[in-house]
């Protein structure tokens, strides 16, 4: 597609197309607007640089959008040319003021200024001698060229270089070389690093601070202050790594290496902020340096001929994305802050405005910097702890981070203490959740658990909260259960030993017994080791079981015990003997509301003999049919006789016995 100067042709790609622009002539100030994200790479085949001075070579370079243009750059010649660099000037918007002011051998070395529209460009060529300061009133973008090797006969070729504004540097940069080939390559890189961030026993190459290398840094100035210094470093070889020790810090660099008419050469790196209009702005407000309730910020002077009277500085507490709260604010006369009273691990925006002189007191567009805090412990404990057992060996917490203003930075985990309440052992455990499940513990067993916040430091610990397991019901049933009295007519008691086992979970103890004969069974409760079972059958047998009661469930039940119920009252037999002429008869008889009930009787026949001894002479077991039982005269002899029968019931309680004084 043909385009003429001026004109503007649409293009529609998909994602992942090309689009090739191409022209025999040069390109630079052509705007390319996009709907939605692309990249965008210009450069040349093969090209001299300066037209005439050969050899050519290829160029290429990634621009950045002009949205992340910036305004303030700081030059470093290319090591070993001898005659000059070429710099490219693009302005990004129109009426753009630029001034190039450079230092040479510690005297003043080029200087020139120029007014650009948006898109048009210049070229201006600074001696290898020089290191200079280049600064726009607008965004502008500036490139490096490498000269041809004509030019001062030094190993070299064009390559362009995108430098980084001073605004867009970074901290750390991974960088690499051009391997050898078909050339041998010298490599080389060249540094910036702004007044304020030059620690050198701080700044690493390749694990080695800048310290230890030796290097010749230049003094870069403003205004005849410095503002960056530069330096040009030999490099071998393959990965290269460059960082500051402080987050805080930037940095600037590219890489390039020469060969026999060969060349090569990047920016090492740079932020991709995108930069307000008021944020290109005239006083490049920096932090330095930062504590966990302090920072210090460092701006340069407005380039303008007018005087500055003061800076206002305000501080705003960043609270959520798009609120922030105004929490300090105060004048000074220096380009410096330091800003104390803050709160640990917090976000902060820093807004410095130059006013000027005069009646109007005119007021500079506002910078702002974003500033962080360093973290520290922090000063409160987890909230709203919640404990709950979720059985017989775990128990699950849960819980909130500390209060905003109590956490002092991001919370990377939490540490928790474990209490085991029956020895005082206590367990330490930590989570990067907020919450935590405790296993393999004891059954109804009370444990304290206290929870600590950690940023860069641990924080106090909560409150102990106190949780106790669910009882383990099958641990173990009562034992030693026994009854009395058996076959009687009083109220059955029972006991049992307690249990020495999950003894703070018992809420009570069943007591189930079943009555045998009707297979009805009934339980009740207590909160003792023994009850007393008033409501009885007469001529039962009772089964008696007895189980603890946990919050979770009853236990198993203890093995049983038999207790049998006898008559309730007397039951006259009406026992009499009447003489035979071969003997005696006994006869008896039985009262019909427990006749049913009776399964024998025991008759028993004893000889009293002096002093009142008994001497037993018969005893016989007789069904319960029987009324009456005859004694032979061989076993009744003239003798006084105790003659006893006592009646046995189904359950096998014995009745009460009757008894007769008796001679034969």
């Amino acid at each position: 597609t043909l385009t003429t100067a001026g004109s503007t042709t649409p293009v529609t790609l998909q994602k992942y197309d090309s689009f090739l622009i191409r022209q025999s002539g040069d390109l630079t100030g052509t705007t390319v607007i996009s709907n939605k994200p692309i990249s965008f790479i210009t450069g040349h085949q093969c090209t001299n640089v300066p037209p005439g001075i050969s050899a050519c070579d290829h160029l290429v370079e990634q621009l950045p959008p002009v949205k992340n243009w910036g305004n303030r750059f700081a030059t470093v010649p290319l090591k070993t040319r001898l005659a000059y660099d070429r710099f490219k000037v693009v302005a990004g918007e129109d009426a753009t003021t630029v001034q190039v002011v450079c230092t040479r051998d510690g005297n003043p070395g080029l200087s020139t200024s120029f007014t650009l529209q948006e898109g048009e460009f210049r070229d201006v060529d600074i001696p290898s001698t020089d290191y200079c300061w280049i600064e726009g009133d607008n965004r502008i973008i500036l490139l490096q060229f490498s000269v041809g090797q004509n030019a001062d006969d030094v190993l070299s070729d064009p390559f362009m270089a995108m430098i980084p504004p001073v605004n867009q540097y970074s901290n750390e940069y991974t960088l690499t070389t051009v391997p050898d080939g078909v050339q041998t390559y010298t490599h080389f890189m060249n540094l910036y690093i702004p007044k304020n961030f030059f620690q050198l026993s701080e700044i690493f190459l390749n694990g080695q601070s800048l310290e230890e290398l030796n290097l010749n840094f230049v003094a870069i100035q403003r205004l005849g202050v410095t503002e960056v210094y530069g330096a040009q470093v030999n490099i071998s070889g393959g990965v290269q790594v460059l960082s500051h020790a402080s987050k805080l810090a930037r940095i600037g660099v590219i890489v390039y290496g020469f060969g026999n008419f060969n060349s090569y050469g990047y920016p090492g790196g740079l932020r991709l902020k995108e930069l307000t209009k008021d944020e290109i702005g005239k006083l490049g407000v920096t932090p330095t340096k930062a504590s966990n309730n302090s920072v210090k910020v460092v701006w340069t002077e407005p380039f303008t001929e007018e005087t500055v009277k003061e800076y206002e500085v305000d501080v705003l507490e960043v609270v959520t994305k798009n609120t922030s709260i105004l929490v300090q604010n105060f004048t000074t006369n220096e380009t410096e802050a330091e800003i104390k009273d803050l709160k640990p691990g917090r976000d902060y925006d820093v807004e410095v405005t130059a006013i000027l002189e005069g009646e109007n007191a005119t007021r500079l567009p506002t910078e702002r910097v974003e500033v962080s805090t360093e973290e520290s412990a922090p000063t409160g404990p987890p909230q709203n702890i919640q404990c709950t057992a979720l059985s017989d060996s775990s128990i699950t917490c849960q819980w909130d981070p500390p209060p905003p203003d109590d956490r002092n930075g991001i919370v990377r985990r939490y540490d928790i203490v474990l209490t085991d309440h029956s020895t005082d052992v206590t367990s330490r455990y930590n989570t990067t959740e907020e919450n935590i499940t405790f296993n393999n513990l004891k059954s109804c067993n009370n444990y304290g658990v206290s929870i600590a916040a950690f940023t860069v430091d641990l924080g106090p610990f909560s409150m102990e909260i106190n949780q106790i397991t669910i009882a383990n019901v099958d641990a173990a049933a009562p034992q030693g259960l026994r009854g009395m009295p058996d076959c009687s007519v009083e109220p059955f008691q029972l006991f049992w030993d307690p249990l020495t086992t999950d003894v703070q979970c018992i809420t009570g103890y069943a007591v189930r017994y079943e009555i045998v004969e009707t297979g009805q069974t009934f339980e009740e409760t207590t909160q003792n080791t023994s009850i007393k079972v008033l409501d009885t059958k007469q001529l039962s047998t009772y089964n008696f079981i007895v189980a603890a009661k946990f919050p979770g469930g009853t236990g198993p039940f203890s093995e049983s015990v038999v207790l049998k119920s006898g008559v309730k009252g007397s039951v006259a037999l009406n026992l009499r003997i009447s003489p035979t002429l071969v003997g005696a008869v006994f006869r008896w008889s039985v009262p019909r509301s427990v006749s049913s009930d009776i399964k024998t009787f025991q008759l028993s026949m004893h000889q009293i003999l002096k002093g009142g001894r008994l001497k037993k002479i018969k005893r016989v077991t007789l069904p319960s049919t029987y009324r009456a039982f005859h004694i032979s005269k061989r076993t009744a002899k003239r003798r006084p006789y105790r003659l006893e029968i006592q009646p046995f019931y189904s359950n096998g309680c014995p009745g009460t016995p009757e008894f007769k004084m008796e001679t034969f």
